[in-house]
């Protein structure tokens, strides 16, 4: 019998194959950003632990989910800047990226609010919705408060009317 923690891997895995299956349907040949994330943090996840079936559930892995994500030679560091690479001018791609690089490596939780700022300040197509999204991303990323007050500031420039939105933290 499985582990608990295996039946959630497997569980995770059965969610994410139908979220890809959902995506390539409704959308072109990119990848959904929310599948981006959660193939790299499930793949994280499941090499991060340890158990008799860690191999096995690797290995399904391996075969089930879409290029570039089944690839086991490719680091998932990487995986995530060839991401953001092919996706710099969609701000929910950006997103996707920060969200990610913080579940691959903690410490870089800086390097990505910075990603997600600049987006936020530098994208004149930018979205009501993806600019809430970025401020829920900064929350996420738990970022200092002065990136905080920027990202505000920036979202506010942009939008004025939804000063109290932004300011409520309704994100």
């Amino acid at each position: 019998m499985f582990s608990h923690l295996t039946e959630k891997f497997y569980l995770a895995l059965k969610c994410l194959l139908a979220a890809f299956r959902l995506s390539s349907s409704t959308s072109s040949s990119a990848t959904y950003p929310p599948c981006h994330t959660a193939a790299l943090r499930l793949r994280h996840a499941i090499a991060s632990s340890t158990g008799p079936a860690n191999a096995d559930l690797t290995t399904l892995l391996n075969t089930s989910l879409p290029s570039p994500y089944n690839n086991p030679d490719t680091s998932l560091t990487t995986l995530n800047a060839d991401f953001l690479a092919a996706n710099k001018t969609s701000p929910p791609a950006t997103f996707a990226y920060a969200r990610a690089r913080v579940a691959l490596e903690p410490a870089a939780a800086t390097e990505a609010a910075d990603e997600v700022v600049r987006v936020l300040q530098g994208t004149e197509s930018l979205t009501l919705e993806e600019a809430v999204d970025a401020l829920g991303v900064l929350e996420e990323l738990d970022v200092k408060p002065e990136v905080r007050k920027d990202a505000l500031e920036a979202a506010v420039a942009k939008w004025p009317q939804a000063r109290s939105l932004f300011e409520r933290g309704t994100f």
